[in-house]
Formats: structure tokens, sequence, C-alpha cells
């Protein structure tokens, strides 16, 4: 992992965290879980713990998949596909490999965000099952706003560094 970035190295703890997350509560978890909530954070639909924790395992590892292959498969994309602000310039040889790289970077930081607000719902749903009070409120609204607050930063950071004709130097 030496060779890693910081980026990946944090995104793959995270990985490795909400594995360590189901396991230690797969056990403790009643056979009938509330798996569903409405808007006010009530719990309104059950599914089996199996069930449950699949899916919790399927949601991380599609994020696996879409944040850490994106790693990969960034060079290899036609530049049709990719939509930046001033793609010409952003895409010509001589900045081609800098802004891959602050791409891939950028949404592995993304990534690191929605698998972290992912442990954090379904930490909301395990508690709200092992304590009964069959609700994930006001915790859920908590952790929405930051994730939302979180992306619009991101979004807006983003969208200002490829406004510019001019690189940023780190």
């Amino acid at each position: 992992m030496g060779n890693l970035s910081q980026d990946t190295k944090v995104f793959i703890f995270l990985i490795f965290v909400s594995v360590l997350h189901m396991a230690y509560y797969y056990p403790q978890m009643p056979e009938s879980l509330a798996s569903h909530f409405d808007i006010a954070g009530k719990a309104e639909n059950w599914t089996g713990k199996d069930v449950f924790f699949l899916t919790y395992a399927g949601v991380v590892a599609l994020m696996a998949l879409l944040f850490l292959g994106s790693r990969f498969i960034m060079e290899k994309l036609p530049e049709a596909l990719i939509n930046l602000p001033n793609k010409t310039y952003w895409l010509a040889p001589e900045r081609k490999a800098e802004t891959y790289s602050y791409l891939s970077t950028q949404l592995t930081w993304f990534g690191c965000a929605s698998v972290l607000f992912i442990i954090g719902c379904m930490h909301l749903a395990i508690r709200s099952n092992l304590t009964g009070e069959n609700t994930i409120a006001p915790g859920i609204w908590l952790l929405t706003t930051a994730y939302l607050i979180f992306t619009l930063f991101w979004i807006v950071r983003f969208v200002r560094r490829f406004m510019k004709k001019e690189p940023e130097r780190m």
C-alpha cells in the first residue's frame, strides 16, 4: 500500500471500517430489522437480517467498484464522455495527465464522503433496531445535511477549478 495515494488509502480504510461495522453488529441484530423509514424517520418496513446486511455490503461494494474503478478507467475514457468547463484547455496534451490525476483524486474524496454517509445511515438503522426505538431521526437529518453541505462545497470547488484557464499550484 506504500505507493497508493492518500485519498485511495483513506477510501480503502473506510471500506474496511464498513466491513468491520457489519461483522461487529451482524451477530447482535434480531432476525427481523426495520429497514425502511418514513420522512419523519419512523420505521415503516422490515426485512430479514441477512437481506439487510447483504444490501449494506452490496452498496459498499458498488461504491468501491465505482470510485476505485474510476481511477483505473479515467484515462481510457473517450474525451467525449468527459464533461468539464474549458474541456479543450484542460484536456490538452500538456495538461491531460494533471487533469486526470485531479479528477481521480477528487472523485475518490467524494467516494470517501459517500461511504462515510452510508456507514452513518446504516449505523442509525442498526442503532434503531438494537434499542427498539424504530426511528432514525434526528440523526438522519444531521447526517444528510452534512453530506449535502460537503457535496455543495465539493461541486463549487470542482467547478471553480475548471472554470479557470490556469491550473492552481499545490
